[in-house]
């Protein structure tokens, strides 16, 4: 380089991007998780309603995987029969066919791109 050229800086923040990444990846998934389960609770089977007050978003923020899930001890029992007739036109298979519903599966993938995109802002 002669004396007239412009200096050229780098400064490498690899630590940073992928800590935000990290969190943002993390806060992504909880709200894509929510989504799906806020969904989901619109067809869940409901009688007294225990079912549906066990669904969760668990999140992993190291492998960055979320799951949703219900916690009783007829939760898979339930999902496993969609051809029950259950009240108000709840329905078994609800997780399944909540994520397979094309609405729902765009609305999380834009939660989780809406945060990974303000990791890099």
């Amino acid at each position: 380089m002669s004396r007239n050229d412009p200096e050229i800086r780098i400064v490498w923040k690899g630590k940073d991007v992928t800590d935000a990444v990290q969190r943002n990846g993390k806060e992504g998934l909880q709200m894509a998780g929510d989504v799906v389960l806020s969904a989901a609770n619109e067809i869940v089977p409901h009688d007294t309603g225990l079912l549906q007050s066990t669904g969760k978003v668990d999140v992993d923020g190291q492998k960055l995987e979320a799951t949703v899930s219900y916690n009783t001890p007829y939760a898979v029992k339930v999902h496993e029969h969609p051809e029950w007739h259950f009240r108000n036109g709840r329905k078994g298979k609800w997780l399944e066919m909540t994520i397979k519903s094309t609405d729902i599966a765009s609305a999380a993938q834009r939660a989780i791109a809406d945060k990974l995109r303000d990791a890099f802002k």
